[in-house]
């Protein structure tokens, strides 16, 4: 039988990844970009459900740290995506392989450009830091408040906010096709 998993122990395992990821993706590695991505993301999920108490700039601060970490991984991961693609196309249509290689060759720059803007984001916003300060190195117990049961308020909340925000999208999206409507429904 599976033991009930608390949210402190899946805000412990996401934050785990995300420093064991960290020495990857400082070297490019483009699946530690993306495990990376993923557990900052759950990271960010996480620290919605926290009760919030008023005057706590700081917790909005980590949570602002999260978004701007996930945004410069975002950059990378599509490149590397669009890079996989180009890769794709090349062996299975052989006739665009020497077009894809340029195409590819423009990409793999851009990759670099975009790594070297996530490094440097990662150490601006400092990394391990904000890997402590949602740990036990919390002086607010931000951790705790995870055991608490002021997150099942806040998951409802967050359940009716983006069910209204899913039915608006849906709507907008609706008609004359735009991509960005439809995925962003």
């Amino acid at each position: 039988m599976f033991g009930t998993r608390t949210l402190a122990s899946l805000l412990d395992e996401q934050t785990t990844v995300s420093r064991t990821q960290l020495n990857p993706v400082y070297d490019g590695v483009a699946d530690a970009v993306h495990d990376s991505r993923v557990a900052t993301r759950r990271i960010r999920e996480l620290l919605s459900l926290v009760p919030a108490i008023p005057g706590r700039d700081g917790e909005r601060d980590v949570a602002s740290g999260y978004q701007k970490m996930g945004r410069a991984l975002g950059k990378v991961r599509d490149i590397d995506v669009q890079i996989a693609l180009i890769e794709t196309l090349e062996v299975h249509a052989p006739e665009t392989a020497p077009s894809m290689v340029v195409v590819r060759q423009d990409h793999d720059r851009r990759r670099l450009s975009k790594m070297r803007r996530l490094i440097k984001t990662l150490e601006r916003l400092d990394v391990n830091a904000l890997l402590h300060f949602v740990g036990d190195g919390h002086p607010a117990g931000l951790r705790t408040r995870l055991t608490s049961r002021g997150w099942q308020q806040q998951i409802r909340r967050l359940a009716v906010e983006r069910s209204h925000t899913a039915v608006d999208a849906i709507a907008h999206a609706t008609g004359v096709y735009f991509p960005r409507r439809a995925h962003h429904a």
